[in-house]
């Protein structure tokens, strides 16, 4: 989407139902930073996994309201603002928070010790 944004502004504003302004630009940049975070997320900790998530759905569920609004508000039915992105925003976030979640406490859990061989000694 960053590129897209960057590189063919007059598309994705046709695609969104806007006209082209400056905050393309602004888009095109906070989609970097979700792509930053994102690539963050893969060798960080469950813990920053979680805050990375919630930090990517304050700005994506954030757009999902802002595309109700402009949906019901101002009948923008164009493909960018009703289509496919809704569902994105909406689980893109959620589900990095779920598995991040389901990774601490994976992590948290006691680990059972492996069982001994039959016939093994005690006193080793």
């Amino acid at each position: 989407m960053t590129v897209a944004f960057l590189a063919f502004p007059d598309v994705m504003a046709t695609a969104i139902g806007f006209h082209r302004t400056p905050f393309l630009f602004e888009i095109a940049f906070a989609n970097l930073g979700l792509a930053v975070m994102g690539f963050r997320a893969a060798s960080a900790s469950a813990r920053e996994r979680i805050t990375i998530g919630l930090g990517g759905g304050m700005f994506l569920w954030g757009a999902v309201v802002g595309h109700l609004y402009q949906w019901f508000a101002n009948g923008d039915h164009a493909p960018g603002n009703t289509g496919g992105v809704l569902a994105n925003d909406i689980l893109i976030p959620a589900v990095m928070i779920i598995l991040a979640v389901r990774s601490q406490r994976l992590a948290a859990a006691p680990r059972p010790r492996p069982a001994s061989a039959p016939g093994a000694s005690a006193t080793a």
